[in-house]
């Protein structure tokens, strides 16, 4: 029988994660405490995370970290100018030019889109290939979210949990060692309401780009298929930003 290696790597994280916050406990060096508490916590939870999620999900949960932080209105305006000059070529051109902006197009779910465009692809195959792709894109992101949001509440354990034992470790030692130990429930708090609460939240922003993202592609390849006006294309796609 095959075992998964991602969920033993994390269940060695959680371990590793549970040993630097211990082990800096025991040293009584203020300073490693205090980087060893903060450093375990975070260690240990994302271990436990990634044993509680498939590999997949925890790809695409560090994937959008670097989404939660870009401006998602801006591109998406980049996004529907690109479609509105390539409607007005393609006006002018016909279909039949559409491989030559292949090229241009930045957005995967356009790009493919167009793709079945320039090989004479009917409207209708390629709508549903649009809408089953982003329903896929939209599960994907959605699975970001309850990472970060199950991250938040496992910071919070781990720190708690850190911090009892760390406490059954300290009778018989010098009283600042009780201290000590209520750092690592400290940065658990911290961990969880400063940086996993706010990325599950963000995550949401993320989504609804996602679904806005494949409306635009949705709508700017059936404008570009029908002929259609490219301005009154452009006022359609622009209602759409006021979604996000």
């Amino acid at each position: 029988m095959k075992t998964d290696s991602g969920v033993w790597g994390y269940s060695g994280l959680a371990l590793l994660g549970l040993g630097l916050g211990i082990g800096a406990f025991l040293t009584g060096d203020t300073l490693y405490t205090h980087l060893g508490a903060l450093i375990g916590v975070f260690v240990a939870t994302l271990g436990i995370v990634g044993t509680s999620f498939s590999a997949s999900e925890m790809k695409t949960a560090f994937a959008s970290i670097s989404k939660i932080y870009k401006n998602q209105k801006s591109e998406l305006t980049e996004m529907v100018s690109g479609i509105t000059k390539i409607a007005e070529s393609l006006r002018k051109e016909g279909l039949i030019a559409a491989e030559n902006y292949l090229e241009t197009v930045n957005d995967p779910l356009f790009k493919k889109g167009m793709e079945l465009v320039a090989k004479g692809s009917a409207s209708a195959k390629v709508k549903e290939m649009i809408e089953l792709e982003s329903a896929e894109v939209q599960k994907r992101e959605e699975s970001a979210g309850r990472v970060w949001i199950r991250a938040s509440g496992v910071a919070q354990w781990m720190g708690v949990s850190l911090t009892l034992i760390e406490g059954s470790l300290a009778f018989g030692r010098d009283p600042h060692f009780f201290g000590l130990g209520l750092l690592s429930a400290f940065y658990g708090l911290i961990i969880s309401q400063v940086i996993f609460v706010p990325w599950g939240f963000r995550v949401a922003v993320v989504v609804r780009s996602a679904v806005t993202r494949a409306q635009i592609a949705k709508l700017g390849i059936q404008g570009i298929q029908d002929g259609e006006s490219p301005t009154l294309l452009k006022e359609k796609l622009e209602i759409l930003l006021g979604k996000v």
